[in-house]
């Protein structure tokens, strides 16, 4: 009989379409939210399905470039080239935790260099 490994578990999990790799994501976090007291493991950020707003950067992101923008409710609720005024914006709209993103200048090479 083969040993059941986090490896093996996750490679197999990869291979899922992504909409059950969701539902693999969202049981596990319902399983450890009933975890008996002294072994319950607290998430710091409660999940949130972030799709709409995967889909709103795929289809709009290209208008905004060199900016940051803030995205909650699948909608853009601010942007703008400061990302601390972003941030500002949408929690003054009332939004706690939006979807963060730059949209990087494709053309532009990554400064980083391994």
């Amino acid at each position: 009989m083969q040993d059941i490994t986090l490896e093996s578990v996750y490679q197999q999990a990869k291979k899922l379409p992504p909409e059950d790799q969701q539902k693999l994501v969202e049981a596990i976090s319902t399983r450890l939210r009933k975890a008996p007291l002294g072994k319950r493991v607290h998430p710091a950020v409660p999940y949130k399905d972030r799709s709409r707003e995967q889909q709103w950067l795929r289809e709009n992101s290209h208008l905004y470039i060199g900016e940051w923008l803030a995205l909650d409710d699948g909608k853009l609720v601010a942007h703008g080239k400061i990302a601390k005024e972003v941030f500002a914006e949408a929690r003054a709209q009332g939004y706690e935790r939006p979807l963060t993103f730059f949209v990087a200048d494709p053309a532009t090479p990554d400064p980083v260099i391994f």
